[in-house]
């Protein structure tokens, strides 16, 4: 018989119930520890309880009941932010310190545009050459629309391909820059940003984090952008610490390309006897596909590492504070159909609901990607955890 509480993580995670009966006592031997699952999920109950009766609501009420007074108590929030009739911008810079870091210099990187001239951006843009463009346009900005304009297989197999050549004297300490892109390119990137989830974007090797000025349509999409602003803060800082680490070794233009595809290894290697291992892994692999078996392996999220750390400087924010400590949180509730479902208490999954007009959260993966790391933090430690990521992202696993 499982029990319970295991059942329930197993659902939430959409694992097996014998896989996480095994993972328990896996992990019970590696750490020292017992009972940590157990009292994860009693941590769960309360956090949810607590948070219901604030808005009013009992544990017992339906799936819809319970994710409207979400939408509602963060659509509160977003109008109050909205009223303050600041940018998203200068809102960002009053509740996060954006740090001087370890980025790619200038020179080095218009170098990479004139080696591998980006042909979608210079066919929008009518320039013959690169060389012609950067005579006119930013080339910070040309940069960031290379991200959006290029195909995948392009970036990967022929941009990146010189990234494998840069040195430490290809990189400088300076701070992380926050830009908004000039209205020019609104038409021209329009096509790109209907087919990702919001109009905000970075480049971790620049320090670049960039806005293109869509008008907004409601509320929510401010309160979303500034997340995502904050989160992306986070996420270049802790990548250029990684940089600066790797920048003195041999191999540090083969890692640095490696890091930016940011790609899961397909395996988890086996552990010594009595340990267990964990993927790293650096995107959500539920957006391209939900059922990718790494999803399922022992892993750890550098997503979510953000968020939290994101979710943070959030707080700060009236109204937000509600969402301090959710974001592993969530259960199954009652649907009219008499089946259940899962309502993730997750700020962003609610988030990203919202601005899409869903009558019901079907972004659940922050949610689950958070609860992975809350269940090695609950054995091991957050430092730790942070450690074992730093120093081992590069090979993308590690054993404890």
């Amino acid at each position: 018989m499982v029990p319970s509480y295991l059942d329930k993580i197993a659902k939430i995670l959409r694992v097996r119930r014998d896989f996480m009966v095994e993972f328990e006592q896996k992990l019970n031997q590696a750490s020292g520890k017992s009972g940590m699952l157990y009292s994860l999920m009693e941590e769960n109950q309360r956090l949810m309880r607590n948070r219901l009766d604030e808005l009013g609501i009992g544990m017992k009420s339906p799936a819809i009941k319970i994710y409207d007074s979400l939408v509602s108590k963060l659509e509160e929030t977003a109008l109050r932010i909205m009223e303050t009739n600041k940018s998203v911008i200068e809102l960002a810079k009053q509740i996060h310190k954006f740090n001087r870091s370890f980025y790619l210099k200038p020179d080095s990187a218009k170098k990479l545009l004139i080696q591998n001239p980006p042909p979608r951006v210079l066919s929008a843009l009518k320039y013959s050459s690169v060389e012609q463009m950067l005579k006119k346009e930013s080339w910070k900005e040309v940069f960031c629309a290379v991200r959006f304009l290029e195909t995948r297989k392009w970036m990967n197999q022929v941009f990146l391909r010189d990234y494998r050549n840069l040195t430490l004297n290809d990189f400088e300490i300076r701070d992380t820059e926050l830009i908004q892109l000039s209205q020019k390119w609104v038409e021209i990137l329009k096509k790109s940003i209907s087919k990702s989830y919001h109009n905000i974007s970075h480049l971790k090797e620049l320090g670049l984090i960039y806005l293109l000025p869509l008008k907004l349509r409601i509320s929510a999409e401010t309160l979303r952008n500034l997340a995502l602003i904050i989160h992306y803060a986070y996420e270049v800082e802790f990548y250029s610490k990684i940089f600066e680490k790797i920048s003195r070794e041999e191999s540090f233009g083969e890692n640095l390309a490696k890091l930016l595809i940011a790609r899961a290894r397909p395996t988890l290697p086996k552990p010594k006897y009595g340990h267990l291992s964990f993927l790293i892994v650096q995107k959500y692999l539920s957006r391209i596909n939900e059922n990718d078996r790494r999803l399922f392996l022992p892993h750890v999220s550098t997503e979510a590492l953000f968020w939290d750390q994101a979710e943070s400087d959030l707080a700060k924010i009236k109204g937000l504070g509600f969402w301090k400590d959710l974001n592993w949180v969530g259960d199954f509730f009652p649907t009219d159909t008499s089946k259940e479902t899962l309502v993730s208490f997750n700020l962003v999954d609610n988030l990203m609901s919202m601005t899409k007009g869903e009558q019901m959260s079907r972004y659940l993966f922050h949610h689950q990607e958070a609860l992975w790391n809350k269940i090695f933090i609950s054995y091991f430690g957050e430092e730790k955890a942070e450690n074992l990521i730093e120093q081992n992202i590069v090979k993308g696993w590690f054993e404890v």
